[in-house]
């Protein structure tokens, strides 16, 4: 029997693979520049889902426990503008006892359970206003102490790193919550007031949750004051890039349509996610217009109930 060669099934040809090749490089360089931004948008909106459930989980156990709780940004190492691990801190129990004072200062106290450090405070009688332990003494401001022993006092601790607990997460505490690699908090343009922000940190920033729902923030080893004209705080969530200088395309996050804003009330502890409306603007560092990035977050919290 014989078969005709029509009826024999051919392959295809080298030049035919090449061909093939070649059309799916092509439609690859196509697709990435319209896939990149959503591949970027989705992990933007990721990172916030874990910066925001890091501020909750320090929100809802402040309630819980009675006692602030709260997260620290810390500072990465090679440049203090920027953050991507956020750790979660709980102040111990209030402490009460007696102490001596003196128009120069506290001199003494006479029991504690742990030893002081910076940031702890002291309050005389378990009334009127609160003394900061700064290492070597107490910061008192304008207020005159007098000389008495003896007296009741409250020491309220600085708050401590869940990561030093070896109860954490037995408790089902994660101690801290690290940004998807690429993604980081901007520090820089991060801040507390709607014209100012944090610039380069000296001391990793603090966010302190209070069991009645207000918030307080620390800021190179200082309270800030948030509650006068309701200052509310924002962290800005950006690229890597974008966040230690400008990046290819000159832009810094205040101008990227896929970071966004975590807005903090200092009155009630709510916290609310807004996309960054991306803005035209200098590209010099500190030169964009952070206070209209801030006024839209600002207005979109608000439409929000933030």
């Amino acid at each position: 029997m014989k078969y005709s060669i029509s009826n024999q099934r051919r392959g295809l040809t080298l030049v035919e693979l090449l061909v093939v090749a070649g059309l799916m490089v092509l439609l690859i360089s196509v697709s990435i520049p319209v896939l990149n931004p959503m591949g970027e948008g989705r992990l933007a909106r990721e990172t916030v889902r874990g910066v925001q459930q890091a501020l909750e989980t320090a929100r809802m156990r402040a309630i819980r426990l009675g006692r602030p709780c709260g997260v620290t940004l810390n500072l990465f190492d090679k440049d203090n503008r920027i953050s991507f691990v956020m750790d979660q801190v709980t102040a111990p129990p209030n402490v009460e006892t007696t102490c001596t004072v003196s128009e120069s200062g506290i001199s003494s106290i006479e029991w504690l359970p742990i030893p002081l450090k910076v940031g702890d405070r002291i309050q005389l009688n378990h009334s009127g206003p609160w003394f900061r332990y700064t290492g070597s003494g107490w910061n008192y401001g304008d207020y005159r102490l007098y000389t008495a022993s003896n007296v009741d006092c409250t020491i309220r601790y600085a708050p401590v790193p869940e990561s030093a607990s070896a109860f954490s997460k037995v408790l089902g505490i994660d101690p801290s919550y690290t940004l998807p690699k690429g993604m980081v908090i901007d520090l820089y343009y991060s801040g507390n007031t709607l014209g100012g922000t944090w610039g380069t940190p000296t001391s990793p920033p603090t966010i302190l949750f209070h069991p009645d729902g207000t918030v307080s923030l620390n800021r190179n080893g200082s309270d800030v004051s948030l509650y006068s004209a309701d200052s509310r705080i924002y962290l800005l969530i950006g690229r890597w890039d974008r966040g230690l200088q400008a990046a290819e395309d000159g832009q810094h996050n205040t101008q990227d349509p896929n970071a966004f804003w975590v807005v903090i009330a200092p009155r009630t502890g709510m916290v609310t996610s807004v996309v960054n409306n991306a803005f035209s603007g200098n590209s010099v560092i500190g030169a964009t217009d952070v206070s209209t990035a801030r006024d839209n977050a600002n207005d979109s919290a608000n439409s929000e109930g933030g």
